[in-house]
């Protein structure tokens, strides 16, 4: 089985990249229950990433919701 990683292909399988990483992870925190808990979850990733990290979740999450 070939592996479609970015390691092992110039034409690397979508799951392999960071775009789509963090496209699913703000999906993700749309899908959570609750304004708190987003929040909740965006001060963590912001303690364990950065507030850069953070800020950037928060704008694509924003244009996301205004969809």
């Amino acid at each position: 089985m070939k592996c479609y990683c970015i390691d092992c292909t110039d034409t690397p399988d979508l799951k392999y990249l960071e775009q789509h990483r963090h496209e699913c992870e703000v999906r993700m925190i749309l899908s959570m229950g609750s304004k708190d808990q987003r929040r909740g979850h965006l001060v963590g990733i912001e303690k364990k990433r950065g507030k850069a990290a953070a800020d950037r979740l928060r704008s694509d999450i924003l244009r996301e919701w205004k969809k």
